[in-house]
């Protein structure tokens, strides 16, 4: 018989608070995932391993961490490339993959499903065109549920949007937040791509970002959407007339 997890709704509310309060706090975003997740992990890794890709991955297990990444040869890829377009996101926003990794424990394959889509994460930044910026975040973030229903990063996105309702009405009596259409395009662009958790994106590196975007069916963010939002990644190469 599977264990039931709990939903922790108090423990949720609590770190989102202290995330309102410090956005800069991550490790309450992941306080509050873990919170809410109850079975969702079980029931996404029963789904990866219904992929083919899904059940390679479980079995070599690869990791996309700082001492499994070569920048370097990544900067070495032809330009365009998947692999080239991130080193210098990473480059530019003085980032490493990994940084958000923390120790787990547990069942091994879920500790494995943790830890790989924490490292995959920025991979997704640049497939789906949000940069690091607030508004990038809250975009990939709502990719993230459009591919995986994740009830924590919902439940994030659903407190700062109604939090900008909140402002938007006391400031101009508008019940509206420019985020509901902006959030709404990236859950929609989510559920319209291919389901990337199984696939091994490290194999997708050395090939042109436009042409990884087209199989993975993902039409990335084309423009930024708050005055303060940083360029969106790579934008699409313009089509021949």
């Amino acid at each position: 018989m599977v264990q039931r997890n709990r939903v922790r709704f108090r423990d949720a509310r609590r770190a989102m608070q202290r995330l309102l309060a410090d956005p800069e706090q991550t490790e309450a975003v992941f306080e509050v995932v873990e919170a809410l997740a109850g079975n969702q992990p079980r029931r996404l890794l029963r789904r990866i391993l219904r992929d083919p890709e899904g059940r390679r991955l479980f079995r070599e297990r690869p990791l996309f961490d700082p001492a499994h990444i070569d920048v370097a040869a990544l900067e070495r890829l032809p330009e365009g490339s998947f692999g080239r377009v991130f080193a210098r996101w990473m480059r530019e926003n003085d980032f490493r993959p990994g940084l958000m990794d923390r120790p787990r424990e547990g069942d091994p394959d879920l500790v494995y499903l943790g830890t790989r889509l924490t490292q995959v994460h920025d991979l997704w930044h640049v497939l789906s065109g949000y940069n690091r910026d607030p508004m990038g975040e809250l975009g990939v973030l709502a990719f993230s549920v459009g591919q995986m229903g994740t009830r924590g990063f919902a439940y994030i996105l659903l407190t700062v949007v109604w939090q900008s309702i909140r402002t938007r009405w006391r400031e101009e009596r508008r019940p509206w937040s420019p985020l509901i259409p902006y959030l709404w395009r990236a859950w929609r662009a989510g559920r319209r791509a291919r389901f990337l958790p199984p696939l091994p994106l490290e194999e997708y590196l050395p090939r042109p970002l436009d042409e990884v975007r087209r199989e993975l069916r993902i039409e990335p963010l084309r423009a930024a959407h708050a005055p303060d939002a940083l360029p969106p990644i790579a934008p699409p190469a313009p089509q021949p007339a």
